[in-house]
């Protein structure tokens, strides 16, 4: 019974020991997030090297090759694990990388980087006052900005030193907005290798109109009438008397006692008296 279990022990020590050696012992082949000979744009992130089973991976760019300690850390060039691959310069690179394993170590891979200008930057496609003036295009890593304003397409010397076709921006600064205008921007690098110029980019901007609101009138103050004075009625005139017309005058033959006494309009004639008179003398003589 003891020498059974001698023996399982010392199989599952040779299933680990398989283990290790298969799986630990021996640095796998450079793996990569960006591929060898890719243009990459200044700025842009190159990525992680990896190997499988390494315990580090070491890499150089400075045209050296990288090597292991015994103990798999990093004889020459950069432990990856401390200092991560940093991003695209303003230059093409070389990277040389090594996966140190407790057996064996990887082979070292080289991986080569070609440069590409970075996207062209400036003041964004907006609505501008007259006379902004924009700010200066730029392009990371490039020798040279070339720019349009006409609809055509700027063109970079083969050496990017200057521009075949559009105006250089380091000799003819961007001039002030004063009417709707679009450039065409690039950024030149030496082409004639395996660099490459910047994508071509697009900037408009249009000049806005500017309103001026019409002065605000203030109304004047309502003023209040006075109240009407009251209306005097005038008393009415005063009837007109008419006088009754004069009585007609009565011509006759008679006497002047004969006339009529205007105070009593009695008549004093001496017939006409004598005729009362007898009317009285006859009234009484009745009775």
């Amino acid at each position: 019974m003891e020498n059974n279990y001698k023996i399982i022990i010392l199989y599952v020590l040779l299933a680990f020991q398989s283990i290790y050696i298969a799986e630990g012992a021996t640095a796998g082949a450079i793996t990569f997030t960006t591929g060898t000979n890719t243009a990459v744009k200044s700025g842009a992130a190159i990525g992680a090297f990896g190997s499988a089973n390494a315990v580090n991976v070491c890499y150089t760019n400075d045209g050296s090759n990288p090597s292991c300690n015994n103990d798999n850390t990093c004889n020459a060039g950069i432990d990856q694990s401390q200092t991560p691959v940093p991003v695209m310069g303003t230059t093409a690179i070389t990277y040389k990388i090594i996966g140190c394993a407790t057996t064996t170590n990887s082979a070292i891979a080289v991986f080569a980087y070609h440069l590409k200008a970075a996207d062209v930057t400036g003041t964004a496609t907006s609505s501008v006052s007259s006379g902004t003036t924009p700010s200066a295009f730029a392009s990371a890593g490039s020798l040279r900005v070339c720019y349009t304003n006409d609809g055509g397409t700027p063109v970079c010397g083969n050496t990017g030193a200057s521009c075949t076709t559009g105006t250089d921006q380091a000799t003819t600064a961007v001039p002030a907005v004063t009417a709707d205008i679009t450039y065409k921007v690039i950024g030149c690098l030496d082409s004639s290798g395996s660099n490459e110029n910047s994508d071509v980019a697009t900037f408009t901007y249009t000049v806005t109109t500017t309103t001026t609101a019409a002065p605000t009138t203030t109304a004047a103050p309502t003023t209040t009438a006075a109240p009407a004075a009251a209306t005097t009625t005038s008393a009415p005139a005063a009837a007109t008397t008419t006088s009754a017309p004069a009585a007609a005058t009565t011509t006759s033959n008679a006497t002047a006692s004969d006339e009529l006494d205007t105070s009593s309009g009695i008549l004093t004639s001496s017939s006409n008296i004598a005729i009362l008179l007898l009317s009285t003398i006859v009234a009484l003589a009745a009775h």
